[in-house]
């Protein structure tokens, strides 16, 4: 993760001391998202979300003037996304990281290794590759409104850790890399202001998003047990993610 961040760093301070020798309708920046919160769900009514990740971002972002007046940009980044994710809870207990290299083989093993009722919380770090277009209303007293939308973007999840809590289990910080997609994709716009600082523009604005494709590989299923011989039922369930946080940025 430190290697990520410094990595991030370096790109932004290259970035800064572009700007001298770029056209200047192109700026370069960085970008912080924090605090972000974000919840997990399904399409599934067996699973429901269970709590939310407080998470943050770091990432640094280029715009692009599409008009004379600078009002319109295209934008492209790269950032780090830390602790993502959230938590569901399964009425129908089961095996639902059968996959996975759990600290206890029991956890997965069996019919019906977590019971009813279990919620499982995932912990993901992602990379995010955002492209978008932004709007800027025009200056007053130094400062303008814009509107970042839409802003699609392409995560690679690099670390994947869960928590598993229920009737006699409480476990955390287990390795489910094989249970989780290793790309997923997502849709989000940000809200805010931009002040001029002189020397480069705060932004600060409020950041949505919404990973639409299915961010588990659902290897597992549920067990019902209400008869003699447990029926098994595979996890089928499309699991998405919704974001919600505060996005502040220096551009230059």
């Amino acid at each position: 993760m430190r290697k990520i961040i410094y990595c991030i760093i370096v790109c932004t301070c290259i970035a800064t001391s572009m700007t001298a020798q770029t056209f200047n309708t192109t700026r370069f920046g960085i970008m912080v998202k924090a605090p972000t919160f974000t919840i997990m769900g399904a399409n599934d009514s067996d699973i429901s979300a269970s709590g939310t990740n407080l998470g943050w971002g770091l990432g640094v972002q280029a715009e692009v003037a599409l008009s004379q007046v600078r009002a319109i940009y295209a934008t492209v980044g790269i950032g780090f996304l830390g602790n993502q994710g959230g938590g569901q809870k399964h009425t129908t207990g089961g095996n639902y990281w059968p996959e996975a290299r759990l600290s206890d083989p029991i956890y997965n093993l069996g019919d019906k290794p977590l019971p009813d009722g279990v919620v499982l919380r995932y912990h993901l770090n992602v990379l995010e590759f955002p492209i978008g277009l932004k709007f800027y209303t025009s200056d007053k007293q130094k400062r303008r409104y814009f509107a970042e939308l839409p802003i699609f973007t392409t995560n690679l999840v690099i670390k994947s850790r869960g928590d598993i809590k229920g009737t006699g289990i409480d476990v955390k910080g287990e390795s489910i890399k094989q249970e989780t997609r290793l790309i997923n994709f997502g849709l989000g716009t940000t809200l805010g202001f931009a002040y001029d600082l002189g020397f480069s523009e705060f932004n600060m604005g409020l950041h949505l998003a919404y990973n639409f494709t299915d961010m588990i590989r659902n290897n597992g299923f549920r067990t019902i047990t209400t008869g003699a011989n447990p029926i098994k039922i595979d996890n089928n369930a499309k699991n998405t993610m919704m974001t919600i946080g505060i996005k502040l940025g220096l551009m230059f």
